[in-house]
């Protein structure tokens, strides 16, 4: 299940610079006109349901997971669709006429997706899970002072938050520390002594690629 729901992650983002390139003048092959996505299955809208611990949470049962799963393959499947285009045979304005053309038609596919998943989830599972999602955007839009001050914060405000970003920064900086100490206390003296030299030389050409 994981590895279906991690395969369009990025599919509806990371085509929109790459489109953007194109409509510069700067692309001169012969490409499908659609996004680019890596080998991870997702759901627009959704992409929290690609994480194992949410699912978990949801209490998903087979089923709905098996539903999902399609869902995701044939939306994957979808994104693949498009016409093949000579990006340095057309003017800017034609390549810009069939950006817009491509953008329309994944924000429809992207709804009707949306909705299918919907039809999966009970009631209360989609209630967490939007939840869930609120919340994972919330807290990274409250990075922004002008979010801050958009929802009215007070300086005693700001301060606690960020008391509590510093603290979790100092938690995960320990937590590194560690891992790190505790993985390389698996290797044995000779084990240690050979990945130094590893890194010595790792070290030493990139210093000699920096000249």
């Amino acid at each position: 299940m994981a590895k279906c729901f991690r395969i369009a992650a990025a599919a509806c983002v990371v085509w929109l610079p790459a489109v953007s390139t194109l409509l510069a003048g700067e692309a001169k092959s012969t490409t499908t006109v659609g996004p680019s996505f890596g080998a991870n299955y997702s759901l627009p809208g959704y992409y929290l349901l690609q994480l194992e611990h949410v699912r978990k949470e949801l209490a998903l049962t087979a089923d709905q997971e098996g539903k999902l799963q399609d869902v995701a393959k044939r939306y994957a499947e979808r994104l693949r669709e498009g016409p093949k285009v000579d990006w340095a045979k057309l003017k800017p304005e034609e390549q810009k006429k069939i950006f817009e053309q491509a953008r329309d038609r994944y924000a429809k596919l992207a709804e009707e997706v949306r909705k299918q998943v919907e039809q999966v989830l009970q009631p209360q599972q989609l209630e967490r899970l939007k939840e869930m999602e609120f919340r994972q955007q919330a807290a990274s839009m409250l990075y922004s002072s002008h979010v801050l001050d958009q929802i009215g914060l007070n300086a005693e405000q700001k301060g606690q938050i960020v008391k509590i970003r510093e603290e979790a920064q100092r938690q995960m900086q320990q937590i590194q520390n560690e891992s790190q100490q505790k993985t390389l206390a698996v290797l044995n003296a000779e084990q240690m002594k050979k990945l130094r030299e590893l890194t010595n030389k790792t070290l030493s050409g990139a210093k000699g690629q920096g000249k």
